[in-house]
C-alpha cells in the first residue's frame, strides 16, 4: 500500500514539474534568427514550383512557412499575397526547402494575359510547434510569369 501512494505521488510531482516547465517558455522572447534564401528560377508557368532554399538551416526543423509576395505587376497593379506552405528538407540533413505550387493560388492572383512581370519582396517566416524561429527576405526580385513557354 505504502509503496503504490509512494509511486502515485512521485508520478503526480514530476507531473506537476513538467507542467510547471512548459509555462515557463516564454514565445514572446524567443529570438527569430536571419536567414539568407535563394530562389530557384525567374520565369514562372502555371505548373511551376517556386523553391526557396534557406541556406545554414540544416540544424532547424520547421512545420511549415509563410510566403508573403509584396510588390508590383506589370501594368501598375499592386498585389499583396500571403500562403502558407509545408517546408521540407533537402536530404536526410541539409537545408531546409520552401516550396510554392504556383498553381494553388499565386498564378491565379498574378492572372498573366500572356505574360506579366511580378516585382517586389519575398518574405518567408518559419515556423515550428513554439512559434515564429526564422525569417527570410528576397528584396527586389522579378519574376515572369508566363501562360507557357515559347520555343
Amino acid at each position: 500500500m505504502k509503496s503504490g501512494l509512494l509511486t502515485w505521488l512521485t508520478l503526480l510531482s514530476f507531473g506537476c514539474v513538467s507542467c510547471a516547465s512548459s509555462d515557463d517558455i516564454d514565445v514572446e522572447e524567443r529570438s527569430v534568427r536571419e536567414f539568407v534564401v535563394t530562389i530557384d528560377r525567374d520565369v514562372v508557368v502555371p505548373s511551376s514550383t517556386l523553391n526557396f532554399q534557406v541556406l545554414n538551416s540544416a540544424d532547424r526543423s520547421a512545420s511549415g512557412a509563410q510566403i508573403r509576395f509584396a510588390g508590383v505587376l506589370e501594368g501598375g497593379e499592386t498585389i499583396d499575397e500571403s500562403f502558407y506552405v509545408g517546408v521540407d528538407r533537402i536530404g536526410e540533413r541539409g537545408d531546409l526547402i520552401v516550396q510554392v505550387r504556383v498553381f494553388e493560388g499565386l498564378f491565379s492572383a498574378v492572372a498573366p494575359q500572356g505574360s506579366r512581370r511580378f516585382t517586389g519582396s519575398i518574405a518567408i517566416e518559419l515556423d515550428d510547434a513554439i512559434g515564429t524561429f526564422g525569417r527570410a527576405y528576397l528584396e527586389d526580385t522579378r519574376l515572369l510569369f508566363v501562360s507557357e513557354l515559347q520555343p
